[in-house]
């Protein structure tokens, strides 16, 4: 079986033989990543003179300077070699490192292709997952339709509605969280200034603090199990799903992998992932790069700790550790002092929460709705 057919589907590539010309990436497509400065995400800065685009979720994942931009000029295409995500870039740019491939339409196409509909008919293919492993190997003999550039216009301003249906639920979801974070200040206060003047504690005193760890992936058997085993990279939400990757009971009791209870807080430690948080949903793991604190129930509420530390977090990424790695240790967060109003008064912010979060999911159901609205049609166009 050829590349292209495991990533495309032969009955639409027959359809587009009919009605549109069809080109070869290779023919259409130059790979320019060689020669540009890649940044490594200990280099990221938050804010900076130009944007930093790599293989994350991200469009933008850091800044750095002027002096960092990749040679060509922009537009262009990224993919994730690792990761599978494309990007649309219309901005000036400099590269992230390692598996980003920078892809420029050739001059001889100039005029016959629109980066927008290449971006959308990318989302349509099916490269398959081989883990931590080069994908690109699998675009090369993909077969690219190019029908007109007013029909591929069209194309575009079609699904860039749908797209924009998806984006305004997600800034109305974004308005949920600053909502709650309106509570949470309204109660409290900020709680890096403490303008309260509420009781401090080290987070070692309100529960049980530990480190992740990683089996080692000598032994492929430890990843072929039923634990969820969390990157920082997925502490992307409030309560965590399920995991990239699963691990067995061997690999916690054969390697530093220890099991974390259900309802215990995942703190991110490292580079641009430091500070980032997410609740269990059932007992779990971690790589190292992440700490988890249990906590006792009896002192503090998780989803008030998870909101108390979210707004803390601009201050305490000032007090990362490191000058070429900007890394949080798990030493540093079991001394780091936390407000500790009444248990009673973090229960009802809880308990506002719950009553917010009831909401938001309506608005979640309405999101997803617009993502199959968006996929159906961008099948419909490419089959």
């Amino acid at each position: 079986m050829s590349n292209y057919s495991m990533v495309q589907s032969d009955q639409a590539l027959k359809e587009f033989d009919s009605k549109w010309k069809v080109v070869g990436f290779e023919e259409l497509l130059e790979d320019v990543s060689s020669g540009n400065k890649k940044l490594k995400k200990s280099d990221y800065q938050e804010i900076g003179e130009l944007p930093v685009v790599d293989q994350g979720k991200d469009l933008i994942a850091g800044y750095t300077k002027k002096e960092d931009a990749v040679e060509a000029s922009p537009p262009y295409i990224v993919f994730g070699d690792h990761t599978r995500i494309f990007k649309e870039v219309d901005f000036k740019m400099a590269l992230g490192a390692d598996g980003v491939k920078l892809l420029k339409i050739k001059d001889e196409f100039e005029g016959e292709c629109y980066y927008k509909f290449l971006f959308y008919f990318f989302q349509t293919l099916n490269i398959p997952d081989t883990g931590y492993n080069r994908h690109f190997k699998y675009l090369k003999n993909v077969k690219i339709p190019l029908p007109s550039l007013s029909e591929q216009k069209a194309i575009v301003a079609k699904l860039n509605r749908a797209q924009r249906l998806i984006d305004i639920d997600r800034e109305i979801l974004a308005k949920y969280d600053d909502l709650i974070q309106s509570v949470f200040l309204e109660i409290f206060g900020d709680p890096a200034r403490n303008e309260r003047g509420w009781e401090r504690k080290p987070m070692q005193e309100i529960g049980d603090m530990k480190s992740g760890g990683t089996p080692s992936r000598k032994n492929k058997e430890y990843f072929t199990g039923e634990i969820d085993w969390y990157t920082t990279g997925e502490l992307e939400s409030m309560y965590l799903g399920d995991a990239e990757e699963k691990i067995t009971e061997d690999a916690i009791d054969e390697s530093s992998a220890k099991l974390f209870e259900k309802g215990s807080l995942l703190i991110g430690m490292y580079d641009t992932s430091a500070f980032k948080l997410g609740i269990l949903t059932g007992p779990g793991s971690s790589n190292q790069a992440s700490a988890n604190i249990k906590l006792d129930d009896e002192i503090c509420n998780v989803e008030w700790l998870y909101y108390c530390l979210k707004i803390m977090r601009p201050s305490i990424l000032h007090e990362r550790r490191g000058i070429r790695q900007k890394n949080l240790t798990l030493g540093f967060l079991k001394k780091l002092e936390i407000i500790m109003p009444p248990l009673e008064q973090q229960l009802q912010f809880s308990r506002s929460l719950n009553k917010i979060s009831e909401e938001k999911k309506t608005t979640e159901t309405i999101a997803k709705k617009s993502e199959e609205l968006f996929s159906s049609l961008v099948q419909g166009v490419f089959g």
